[in-house]
């Protein structure tokens, strides 16, 4: 008789490496900050995890992790904010600038975004992720429209506020994209642009000069009614979980990350990872994104508005 156990262990060697194999694959083009892999066995315990609606942290396939934000914890910004969704902490400060428009746009002013992981977290394709964070939060906030840059102009060619959103990602456990989102958000939120007066010049040639106002109170909020939060819906195996762990993104197979405003309409949608998603999955998890939206939406909201109040009264 033919011994089984060389069979069996050729049949589990077999199951590691396809495991291995679909690791590898998943981590192509998906943002990961994990600095330690995660072993074969722990991928199959996640990967069946998922399938049963338990996850490792114990929540199940649909639910997103609370999360807390801080609002001017940079006081010498125009605007900031700290968030932490479980382990992700991201920082945001938010400075204004008065500068020359750009000469495609005379009559508009910027919004720059820039991402930098913490030095702690550096290490091998750090630059390039970093690089990538900021390609995908210009595009939600910035290249989307969402802020009205022709109310960023001052004088039309000549100056215009360039709003600088400078974000640092502190630690990180999972879904950083979706952080940083709702952070700048959060720091846009809590942002005011000093006021300003466009006064004849002294010199009586014509020209326009700017006079600031010296009143640090005298200072007017960015209207960020429009602007989207982002939902990302991570594809492991044959299901679908939101707001995915870094241990779970090592799993994934592929990712599509939603930009939804707060009236439910959709702003972008962007794909990471090289697994196939299905015309009925992505409106399926487009479903998903919007219902998970709406209620990032309320709580930022709450915490600007409330913000905003204490800052009232202390004017």
């Amino acid at each position: 008789m033919n011994d089984p156990k060389p069979q069996q262990q050729s049949q589990q060697q077999q199951q590691q490496q396809q495991t291995q194999k679909q690791q590898q694959q998943s981590r192509v083009g998906v943002l990961l900050f994990s600095a330690t892999s995660i072993s074969p066995d722990e991928s199959v315990f996640i990967r069946s995890g998922v399938e049963q609606d338990v996850r490792n942290d114990g929540r199940g396939r649909l639910d997103h992790r609370d999360f807390d934000v801080e609002l001017a914890p940079l006081p010498q910004s125009n605007g900031s904010a700290r968030l932490r969704l479980g382990r992700t902490q991201v920082l945001v400060g938010v400075n204004a600038e008065l500068e020359e428009p750009d000469s495609e746009r005379p009559g508009r002013g910027k919004v720059v975004c820039v991402v930098k992981s913490a030095p702690s977290l550096a290490g091998k394709g750090s630059r390039k992720r970093d690089v990538a964070l900021s390609g995908a939060l210009q595009q939600i906030i910035a290249d989307s429209d969402a802020i009205d840059t022709e109310a960023l102009c001052v004088i039309p060619g000549k100056q215009c506020w360039v709003i600088y959103v400078d974000v640092v990602v502190v630690d990180s456990d999972g879904n950083v994209l979706d952080a940083i989102v709702l952070a700048a958000k959060a720091a846009l939120g809590n942002t005011l642009i000093p006021s300003l007066r466009v006064i004849d010049s002294e010199e009586g040639d014509g020209k326009k000069e700017i006079e600031l106002s010296e009143d640090p109170f005298d200072a007017q909020p960015l209207d960020c009614s429009r602007l989207p939060v982002a939902v990302s819906l991570t594809k492991i195996g044959s299901c679908v979980v939101v707001d995915a762990t870094s241990q779970e993104e090592q799993c994934a197979a592929a990712c599509l990350t939603f930009a939804i405003d707060a009236d439910g309409n959709v702003c972008s949608t962007s794909k990471t990872g090289p697994g196939a998603v299905s015309p009925s999955g992505v409106i399926e998890m487009l479903k998903y994104a919007g219902q998970i939206a709406q209620q990032l939406h309320k709580k930022i909201s709450a915490a600007v508005d409330s913000d905003s109040s204490e800052r009232d009264d202390r004017m």
